[in-house]
């Protein structure tokens, strides 16, 4: 096989067992470790930058989203949003164990 022809096959292997990403990952053992108390700087050095970060009222809602697309076009998302005030964390969801 010519080394052309390899390196296609390689790539094209590749890209069959290709994941695409978006948003900003996290998983769900990470999430468990926020508390209530936390500052904000605190819960950007654990959970990274959010996704998104809406104002409403006297609250912020800090939110990270992530989403995972496969070769045959399968997804799973996940979705995790905290409520800041003053900038400190207010609240945190409660998560199922089931949630890995």
């Amino acid at each position: 096989m010519k080394p052309q022809s390899l390196a296609t096959a390689i790539a094209f292997a590749l890209a069959l067992t290709a994941c695409v990403s978006a948003g900003n990952p996290f998983d769900w053992a990470t999430v468990r470790q926020v508390e209530v108390g936390m500052t904000a700087i605190e819960l950007k050095e654990l959970m990274g930058q959010p996704t998104r970060i809406t104002a409403t009222g006297d609250q912020e809602l800090w939110t990270w989203s992530q989403v995972d697309t496969s070769w045959d076009l399968s997804s799973t998302s996940r979705v995790v949003t905290f409520v800041l005030r003053d900038g400190v964390v207010a609240e945190v969801p409660n998560l199922s164990e089931s949630l890995q």
